[in-house]
């Protein structure tokens, strides 16, 4: 297994997403609904949530 840190984009209304995946690498936060390809490019871990209704 890799063991360098990870890059970690993640929807900014994840909650406690710094704390439960803080560890493993960097985060960056970006408003989910406006993700564009050259965000997420250089991602090792995309992180986004779903809402129903």
């Amino acid at each position: 297994m890799n063991n360098l840190p990870l890059h970690i984009v993640a929807d900014e209304n994840i909650p406690a997403v710094e704390t439960l995946f803080g560890g493993f690498g960097s985060i960056r936060r970006l408003p989910g609904r406006h993700l564009k390809g050259e965000d997420v490019a250089e991602a090792d871990v995309l992180l986004v949530r779903s809402i129903s209704g």
